[in-house]
């Protein structure tokens, strides 16, 4: 099946989607009650008329339709690697850490982020949104630690789970496996079905299903046609455009920007501070940092936001689409980024419910319906009127289009990685062996062969590529229907994930970074968690009055979601450290060099192995910026706002200042460097491109450092390099040589690159560019 025959394909799975989305949507009437959800708040007025609500997401759609090909045309016309599968899932492996950070903002952004939040701060106060922000953004800080650790150990990998299969087997592989489909699933279904509620709340006469089906083709075109470089892409325009959103939000509440006649607070921390005082005068437990409640909600989004990052592949993916110093640094810098926009959020709205809510007298919204994530709507409609719906309805779009992306590339690199070239189709490096490693006579004929049995297998890849990606974009929509028909809380199925998928989080970081692990420790730690988890949160569950019968009711208590999840957690890394001592782990003859080998060997060979003292700086920036900032935004941060104890006023209002200092920082660094940074970037790298490509006479005894595993590198090997006649991939890639016998060819560039990964070239090759008549290398 060609590209243009899966497009198609894809394209009928979507107008199916459509056609079944408006006939199941016939006779059935608007409100959520069918599928188990509350009706809209009676407080929001539908402003939006249907065809504004179909046009802002099929405008969403087409720019990000538009973006994607722009991506693909620099793939194909600067880099010349567009064909390549690898190119579909890492972007070509050099983005910088400025759309590094904007892709992890996209991708750990969700509508929870502005719902979950707000509801905080409507049950405890101000610090409700400080613990939603500081829990959440631990994950990321710490997951940067893993981005340096696999791009060290396995630089060649696509996946995490090609980390497990090549350290401990097909067991531990498969396993891991079906927990990183589960948490894929999940979020997916998650985020969708929250959005898809938040725009049929917004939208007249539009039911909830044709929104779904709509939104389904609008992400899965354009991730279909960019793949990861291009959903880089348009992560940055969604990012600019929720930090944008907030910027309006905070400004219109607290400058009056807009100036309306209608304004409802004459002075904005005064009025909600007066406000958060009246809702509870006694204790003043609305302003202050002394709330059990809060701390127990962030000590459970702190566990459960661990599985939905560190089990999530499409984290991974964004990993190793850079090299280690910018994988790290945008992963540091994208977690300053993502905590600013629920920062300010919930502030905003969250703090502007309590001024509406005693204005009325009465409460805004009802418990239930603010548990699905109404508060933000209703609010956004009070304080801005009609614009404010647009502007709501235009937030989500950007949150729920970044964030399922993600999750349709994260479900389609493990299909082609870890399903197809692993156990359906492998390759066959025996196809390109003749003439690949060897100065014989017939080199060339062996190149020749080597390099249409690595281009055929490719070709092969390709199409299941494409055929993946529409079928797991296809898959989205009964995915996100069956979470709303089910009708549970968002955030009990976010938590639930986090019981049942917790207990792979730390066999799983303990793969990549720990030498001594072994498949038994991973496999039983990843089981023992699971059912000590599950069964921790079920029996305390019914602990509690009436047990199990209630069981929305009592399994969502947060202290029984805090026992389930740290049982799961804690058994499960537990028993992988225990297991792994017991069972090999603690061999003598287990040599550190060797194991890591086991990844770099057979993921690294077109590449120059990334050395030890090249990579220690980002590997140490990681350790110590990550663990710090975390300790600071759990530990310190907090206990040094107890001592404020109840705000007063000029501390309430040099906290919001806070607030939005922060937002406007975190939007120039989205916004303005991001941009800036990815034009200069992309001009530096097509300027080599062309200075390599314009050479038309041999480059004779060119250095080549061919280096080892760990850096012991040779000085070299002498030999001619001929200008290649289709360059690949970019710009250090495009450098790569092959080393065979006393030549250099870097016509064997496409065959080495599309050949690496399946093992077929022993000896590393060179990273570097052409400048000035000196081939350059570049260190990691």
């Amino acid at each position: 099946m060609s590209a243009i025959g899966t497009a198609r394909l894809f394209l009928g799975c979507c107008v199916l989607l459509t056609l079944t989305a408006s006939v199941a949507g016939q006779g059935c009437a608007t409100s959520f009650n069918a599928s188990g959800s509350p009706d809209p708040p009676t407080e929001v007025t539908r402003s939006l008329k249907l065809w504004q609500g179909v046009t802002l997401i099929v405008c969403f759609g087409v720019f990000g339709i538009f973006v994607a090909f722009v991506h693909r045309l620099i793939r194909t016309f600067v880099f010349f690697d567009d064909y390549l599968v690898d190119t579909y899932f890492d972007a070509g492996g050099e983005a910088n850490f400025a759309m590094v950070a904007c892709c992890v903002v996209a991708k750990r952004l969700w509508v929870a982020s502005y719902t979950f939040s707000t509801a905080d701060v409507r049950a405890f106060g101000i610090v409700g949104h400080f613990w939603y922000s500081a829990s959440g953004v631990i994950h990321l800080l710490l997951f940067a630690i893993l981005a340096s650790e696999i791009r060290i150990k396995a630089p060649g990998a696509r996946t995490f789970l090609q980390v497990i299969r090549f350290r401990f087997g097909q067991t531990a592989h498969v396993i891991v496996m079906i927990f990183a489909f589960v948490t894929n699933i999940v979020v997916a279904g998650l985020v969708m079905s929250e959005g898809t509620r938040i725009l049929t709340w917004l939208c007249q006469d539009i039911d909830q299903y044709v929104v779904l089906a709509i939104l389904t083709c609008a992400v899965g075109m354009y991730t279909f046609v960019g793949g990861l470089g291009g959903s880089m892409y348009m992560a940055y325009f969604c990012v600019a455009c929720i930090v944008a959103v907030c910027l309006v939000y905070f400004s219109d509440s607290a400058f009056n920007s807009l100036d309306r006649p209608d304004y409802r607070y004459a002075e904005f921390f005064r009025e909600t501070h007066a406000a958060a005082l009246c809702a509870d005068p006694t204790s003043g437990s609305m302003l202050t940092f002394l709330s059990r409640g809060g701390l127990l909600e962030g000590v459970v989004f702190a566990l459960a936001g661990f599985s939905s990052v560190f089990v999530n592949q499409g984290f991974w993916l964004t990993a190793i689409s850079a090299r280690a110093p910018h994988s790290v640094w945008g992963y540091l810098t994208g977690a300053f980024v993502w905590f600013s926009i629920p920062f300010l959020l919930s502030f905003v709205l969250g703090m502007g419910y309590w001024k509406l809510s005693v204005d009325l007298g009465m409460p805004l919204v009802s418990d239930t319906q603010a548990e699905f994530g109404a508060l933000p709507v209703v609010v956004s409609q009070q304080l801005l009127g009609r614009f404010g719906d647009f502007m709501m309805y235009s937030l989500t779009l950007a949150v729920v289009l970044g964030a399922v992306s993600s999750e349709i590339l994260s479900m389609s690199s493990i299909v082609v990685y870890d399903i197809y070239q692993t156990y359906v189709t492998p390759f066959d490096s025996n196809q390109v062996a003749v003439g690949i490693g060897s100065p014989s006579p017939c080199a060339d004929d062996g190149q020749r062969v080597g390099e249409e049995a690595c281009l055929r297998y490719n070709r092969k890849c390709v199409v299941v590529q494409f055929v993946s990606v529409a079928m797991v974009a296809a898959l989205v929509y009964p995915i996100a229907a069956v979470v709303m028909v089910i009708g549970m809380e968002p955030q009990w199925l976010f938590n639930f994930l986090g019981v049942i998928v917790g207990s792979a989080v730390i066999p799983v970081a303990l793969a990549v970074v720990w030498v001594r692990a072994t498949g038994s420790g991973v496999v039983v730690g990843v089981i023992a968690g699971f059912i000590g988890g599950f069964t921790a949160w079920l029996v305390y569950a019914s602990s509690f009055d009436r047990g199990l019968t209630r069981f929305e009711a009592n399994t969502g208590r947060p202290e029984v979601f805090v026992v389930g999840l740290a049982v799961s957690l804690g058994v499960g890394g537990l028993a992988c450290v225990l297991v792994s001592l017991t069972c090999g782990g603690c061999d003598p003859r287990r040599d550190a060099d060797e194991e890591w080998e086991k990844c770099r060997a057979r993921t690294t060979s077109y590449l120059v192995r990334p050395t030890f003292d090249a990579v220690r700086c980002a590997e140490l920036s990681a350790y110590v910026v990550g663990v710090l900032l975390s300790v600071a935004a759990v530990f310190v941060w907090p206990a040094v706002m107890l001592t404020a104890r109840v705000f007063s006023v000029e501390t309430y209002r040099r906290w919001g200042l806070a607030v939005f200092v922060w937002a406007v920082v975190a939007a120039f660094f989205a916004c303005v460097v991001t941009l800036l940074y990815e034009i200069v970037d992309k001009c530096r790298l097509s300027y080599d491109m062309r200075l390599l490509s314009r050479r038309d006479q041999p480059i004779v005894g060119v250095v080549l450092p061919v280096a080892d595993q760990f850096g012991a590198a040779p000085r070299g090997q002498c030999g001619t390099c001929r200008k290649s006649g289709t360059l690949a991939r970019q710009t250090y890639r495009m450098a790569d040589m092959t080393v065979t016998g006393a030549n250099v060819y870097p016509t064997m560039l496409r065959t080495q690159l599309v050949t690496a990964d399946y093992g077929a070239y022993p000896t590393p090759g060179v990273v570097g560019t052409y400048r000035g008549g000196t081939l350059v290398t570049k260190g990691w």
